[in-house]
């Protein structure tokens, strides 16, 4: 199978090769720092540059665990934490109170990035999917959304960006799969480096295996 029939766009020409080496620096960080970092892992750069620039922090242990999902909380801070020096604010939802992540969901809520639920709910500790992350990525890197049309389904302008920016990984199937933090990082990294030489999904392709997300619009 040739990878436009799998739904695989295509990585674009290499880049410079300045990219290539902060890259290769940025993997061999990541291996160095979480002893659970191997160079076999598809998201080795992304994880070192995130953590290079402070906006990932790992466990206390010193591991990463990239193949773990990542809830609703978590996601949040990474993204206000690569976009906000000093985010700020409690209370702000039902369930969101003083915790570690409140300042983070806070923030975001206030910039008109995150909404939650019915009944004024974040749901925090609920693992996050791709429509989801989609649309607080697109919102909260103030990405351009895609253009759509009447009765599109809500999530396509979002994951439809994240296909513009080549930031779809190839491990990730369908619009309702959760996320892992490598997959998180990942997409991060991509938009946040202007990351094009290497292949994404397409929201088509995710579409033909699911053709409607089981989440609600955030």
């Amino acid at each position: 199978f040739s990878a436009a029939s799998l739904g695989i766009a295509p990585a674009s020409a290499p880049q410079a090769s300045a990219q290539e080496a902060a890259a290769q620096s940025d993997s061999q960080f990541a291996l160095e720092f979480f002893k659970d970092m191997i160079e076999e892992q598809p998201n080795v750069e992304a994880i070192g540059y995130l953590k290079k620039t402070g906006v990932v922090e790992g466990y206390a242990d010193k591991t990463f665990l990239p193949d773990f999902t990542i809830n609703r909380a978590e996601f949040v801070k990474i993204i206000i934490a690569a976009t906000v020096e000093k985010p700020k604010g409690t209370n702000c939802f039902n369930d969101v109170k003083n915790e570690w992540y409140a300042r983070y969901i806070c923030e975001a809520k206030a910039r008109g990035i995150v909404q939650g639920y019915a009944g004024n709910d974040f749901r925090p500790g609920q693992n996050i999917n791709l429509v989801e992350a989609a649309k607080i990525i697109v919102k909260g890197l103030d990405l351009e959304e895609s253009a759509t049309v009447k009765n599109d389904i809500w999530y396509k302008k979002y994951v439809k960006a994240l296909e513009t920016e080549k930031a779809i990984p190839v491990s990730i199937d369908n619009p309702d799969q959760k996320i892992t933090r490598g997959e998180m990082s990942e997409i991060t990294w991509r938009i946040k480096q202007e990351i094009e030489t290497k292949p994404t999904k397409t929201f088509e392709a995710l579409l033909s295996q699911l053709p409607e997300a089981g989440s609600c619009p955030e």
